[in-house]
């Protein structure tokens, strides 16, 4: 968050972003017993901010939590992202799954 807020992100938008790779990166220790490696790229565009974040845990799409009534407690952290995420785009690509969350700014 300091990083962004140094870029001269706004304070919310940087507790957003740092918010919501934190609860990505909850979700993924917690639905995979061993991972070795989590990538993060975080790049300030223009008009927005994507978190770019790819793991080789299990098969998981974080957009489609926001469709499902049921949602398991496990997966309250993914809930929360669907909240204030603008965008979550998903593919499952070479075997890492490929997530990008788009902050509006």
């Amino acid at each position: 968050e300091s990083y962004l807020k140094d870029l001269n992100i706004d304070k919310k938008r940087a507790m957003i972003v740092g918010l919501s790779i934190e609860e990505m990166l909850v979700n993924i220790i917690r639905t995979n017993k061993d991972i070795k490696t989590i990538d993060i790229l975080v790049k300030i565009q223009e008009n927005h901010i994507l978190i770019g974040i790819k793991d080789q845990g299990i098969e998981f799409n974080p957009s489609l939590e926001l469709e499902s009534d049921n949602v398991d407690y496990s997966f309250e952290n993914i809930t929360v992202l669907n909240k204030i995420a603008d965008k979550i785009d998903y593919a499952r690509v070479l075997g890492l799954n490929s997530t990008v969350i788009t902050i509006e700014k």
